[in-house]
């Protein structure tokens, strides 16, 4: 890959390996690299191998992410459009991995993500596009991959997909999607409780003119997230002299862009746990009296919270997480 921009890391495991992902932004591919846990241990001094996917075969793949649960063989995917996913493996125990052939699924909307806060500033700003696979898990006999769709005719917001497909013939066998009427959901993630199987999410989600970027947990079939946290303003800057910061209001707001991030992350704690860990962020003016936004001094802040939930049967009975 030599000198070229490097973008959107992951990483996961399988079985034998750890693996890694990330953009070859000048290549325009996705390329996943993996090393096996023996040559891990390895003393100092001794030779490792690493393998590599070339970036020409991950275009249809960029900035999705690698699937978490793994076993003896990794998997991601891509779209090839808005109708149709490809799914990558490389099995532990080969030198080639391979691509398969598109399969079809719902067609969703990918143009109007928009999303409105109460201050009249939107939040959503999904980069390098909106329909990335930003999560994929995999259970017994099946992989659920997960992303973001726009708005459209059916859904008043931006919306969470997620399909589910065999893990051996790769066919969409289902999907289901995390939405309201009143608000966007986004940046979905993903990961499964080692001894039941159940899948847990992580997910940023706010807008409808009447709620501010926050971020919530929860777990797939129940219905309902629980919130972590607060924000009371939209991270906004003036567009003068700015840069990587993006018009996320569709040209309605003039003079301001902003940045929500890119994506999530929800890994268990520990390798067989119920417990599940991930980062959620909130935007706070620093003081309301003062400034209600995040151009006039003093402006606001960024607070990054780690947050562990679960079942309570995995919690050891403690109290539920704000």
């Amino acid at each position: 890959m030599g000198s070229d921009w490097l973008d959107y890391p992951d990483l996961s495991t399988s079985d034998g390996y750890l693996y890694a992902s990330v953009d070859d932004v000048t290549a325009g591919g996705l390329v996943v690299m993996r090393i096996s846990y023996k040559d891990m241990q390895l003393p100092a001094g001794n030779t490792v191998t690493w393998d590599f996917t070339a970036p020409k075969n991950g275009k249809s793949a960029v900035a999705s992410h690698l699937t978490q649960n793994a076993t003896g063989t990794m998997y991601w995917a891509g779209h090839d459009d808005n109708s149709h996913l490809r799914v990558f493996s490389w099995a532990d125990g080969s030198n080639r991995y391979f691509w398969s052939a598109p399969r079809p699924h719902n067609s969703y909307a990918n143009s109007d993500y928009t999303s409105k806060a109460p201050d009249g500033q939107y939040w959503y700003a999904p980069r390098p596009k909106g329909d990335n696979i930003t999560s994929a898990v995999h259970r017994p006999g099946e992989l659920w991959f997960a992303w973001t769709a726009a708005r459209d005719t059916t859904f008043a917001q931006p919306y969470v997909i997620i399909a589910k497909l065999s893990d051996s013939s790769f066919n969409v066998t289902s999907e289901l999607e995390v939405w309201n009427s009143n608000n966007a959901y986004a940046y979905p993630a993903l990961a499964a409780n080692s001894a039941t199987s159940e899948v847990a999410i992580s997910l940023m989600w706010g807008g409808g003119g009447n709620f501010y970027l926050n971020h919530a947990v929860g777990f797939l079939g129940d219905f309902v997230v629980w919130i972590t946290t607060s924000s009371d303003v939209t991270f906004s800057l003036n567009t003068a002299g700015t840069t990587g910061c993006d018009d996320a209001s569709g040209g309605a707001v003039t003079g301001r862009c902003t940045r929500s991030g890119d994506y999530l992350s929800l890994r268990r704690v520990g390798n067989s746990s119920g417990l599940f860990s991930t980062l959620g962020y909130e935007i706070k003016l620093v003081d309301p009296t003062r400034s209600t936004d995040c151009v006039t001094a003093p402006g606001c802040r960024q607070d990054v919270r780690y947050v562990e939930f679960g079942r309570p049967r995995d919690t050891r009975g403690g109290e539920l997480i704000p």
